[in-house]
Parts: structure tokens; C-alpha cells; sequence
């Protein structure tokens, strides 16, 4: 990856479970027969397109038993920001920890794209509203099991 690449690809590590967030995103209507997408900010997250993993071929959403089997799983995202034109991404989730319970993230732009305030402030607002999310969930998860 060359140097200029790398400066426009978005990181992140979560303290979630990997299982955690693929059921968080199964739950807010990413999953397996739905061809929608979820909104997070003024962005919009979508199953990988046909062809594209996680999709098995038929369907959309992200197959939770199918990405943890795997121990990834890849969203199209339509990044948007400011005056920003709508800018194709990729977002990829990965097992960082299991033991320490924390999930990488990576947001890759998909097309050439200018390095820019606007850029910059629309991918990390899109990451940290969804770790925000998905922070949420699990902690709801969590109380929920407690009371049980």
C-alpha cells in the first residue's frame, strides 16, 4: 500500500466483541434475505454487492454464522459529509482480541479520492458513530443477560 493510500484509509479498534458487532448490525436490518442498508450519520452501510463477501449468492445482509465462521466481514458504505459528493468505501471488521474483546476496523475508500477537511471529518464522524453504536448495543446486550 503506498503511502498516500494508507493516509486516506480510516482505522479503528472497539472495544466490542467481533460477535457482538456482526449481531448488532444482523439486528439494526443488515441480515441475511434483507437487501437494505443502515443509515449511520449521513452515511449509509449496505451489504457487499453480489459476488462480494458476505453475500452468499441469492442474498444480502450479513450472514452472522457465515462472518463468524470467516472471521470477517466487508460493508459497502456511501460516505457523505459537507458538500462531499457520495464517495464509495468499503468497511471491513475483523477480530483484533478475543480475549481482550476488541474488533479492528477499516474504511478504505473505493475510488480515487482528494485528501480533504471535508473527507477526513465525514470518515471518522461515520466510524465514530457507528463504535458509538455498536458500544451501545453491547452494553444494552450485556444488562440484558445481567437481569436475566
Amino acid at each position: 500500500m503506498s503511502g498516500l493510500a494508507g493516509a486516506l484509509t480510516f482505522v479503528r479498534r472497539v472495544d466490542v466483541q467481533f460477535d457482538e458487532c456482526i449481531f448488532a448490525l444482523e439486528t439494526w436490518g443488515l441480515r441475511p434475505g434483507s437487501a437494505g442498508s443502515i443509515r449511520v450519520g449521513r452515511s449509509r452501510l449496505s451489504p457487499a454487492k453480489s459476488g462480494e463477501y458476505p453475500a452468499k449468492p441469492g442474498e444480502g445482509g450479513v450472514d452472522g454464522e457465515h462472518v463468524l465462521r470467516s472471521g470477517r466481514c466487508k460493508l459497502s458504505v456511501l460516505l457523505y459529509g459537507g458538500s462531499l459528493r457520495p464517495l464509495p468505501m468499503e468497511l471491513l471488521l475483523l477480530p483484533w482480541s478475543s480475549l481482550q474483546g476488541v474488533t479492528y476496523l477499516e474504511l478504505v475508500p473505493r475510488r480515487a479520492v482528494r485528501p480533504s477537511k471535508r473527507y477526513y471529518g465525514a470518515g471518522n464522524n461515520l466510524l465514530d458513530e457507528l463504535i458509538a453504536g455498536l458500544r451501545s448495543f453491547a452494553s444494552a446486550s450485556q444488562e440484558t443477560e445481567e437481569a436475566v
